[in-house]
């Protein structure tokens, strides 16, 4: 919400994104069973604010320094505590916070996110050293059901065309055209703004490393919980969307229900899929 009234978006535009993130696409589903996906989501999605608020956009002036820094702190601390809970997602947050600010604010941004970050890096490096012998092992390397994932290049080895089709369309039944239409809304909301835009560039090699890996669909109750982590930013999306394409009077009305009607079937396909899969 906090994005989206930064970049203008009414109540009306909000309130839709807010819904749709958490009754009509698998962040709700799993966000019930605390699902490691969920908490680095919103994490991600917080670094992402602390990012604009810390290194503030062209427009912003350069008032409150201290507030900015602490923005920063908190920023970094996000994206370290976002990777810790799910490794990958630490290349979601690279590009999504690369793609935020400008190359030539990095040098006096970085030092503050990497500041923020170093608890949370250490902390989880101490703890994969005590449990797994070695800061670099991770759970995985040592399950007893997932040989393949026990080599990060096998892990990653399947084919990305099957990959984005699984996850994004209706390969297998579980990607996003079949279980939440209407956050692909939210992909051409952030394709057609100007500003967000960048965003989905910065997501891009998260989105095609995960559509290489060998089970796309998660394995058993198959979905595309692996794109959980980047809703959030989706529905940024749907926000914009909602902005740009609907309103009070004339075709904008239609445009709102069938936006508020696409919602709701998706909340019928997700929440449905899901049920069924965990029953």
């Amino acid at each position: 919400g906090l994005l989206l009234r930064r970049r203008g978006v009414g109540w009306g535009g909000r309130i839709f994104a807010l819904l749709a993130l958490g009754g009509a696409s698998l962040w709700g589903p799993y966000s019930t069973v605390l699902f490691s996906h969920v908490s680095a989501g919103a994490l991600a999605i917080w670094a992402v604010l602390g990012l604009e608020v810390g290194a503030g956009r062209p427009d912003e002036g350069g008032q409150w320094p201290a507030l900015r820094r602490g923005a920063l702190l908190a920023a970094g601390l996000a994206a370290g505590w976002a990777a810790s809970a799910d490794y990958l997602v630490g290349l979601l947050v690279l590009g999504l916070g690369a793609a935020s600010v400008p190359p030539r604010r990095w040098p006096a941004v970085l030092p503050w996110l990497v500041l923020g970050a170093a608890p949370i890096v250490a902390a989880t490096a101490a703890y994969h050293h005590a449990a797994f012998g070695s800061a670099l092992s991770i759970g995985y390397d040592h399950h007893a059901n997932f040989e393949f994932a026990r080599e990060r290049v096998t892990t990653f080895s399947g084919n990305p065309l099957v990959g984005l089709w699984s996850q994004w369309g209706a390969g297998q039944g579980a990607g996003v055209l079949v279980l939440a239409p209407v956050m692909l809304v939210g992909v051409a909301g952030l394709a057609v703004d100007r500003g967000a835009r960048r965003w989905l560039w910065g997501a891009l090699p998260w989105i095609v490393l995960l559509a290489c890996h060998r089970t796309p669909t998660g394995g058993a109750g198959e979905d595309h919980r692996y794109l959980v982590p980047l809703m959030p930013v989706l529905a940024v999306g749907l926000g914009l969307a909602w902005q740009r394409w609907s309103g009070a009077q004339g075709r904008a009305r239609w445009i709102a229900a069938a936006l508020v009607a696409l919602a709701v079937l998706s909340a019928s396909l997700g929440w449905t899929h899901v049920l069924r899969a965990w029953g």
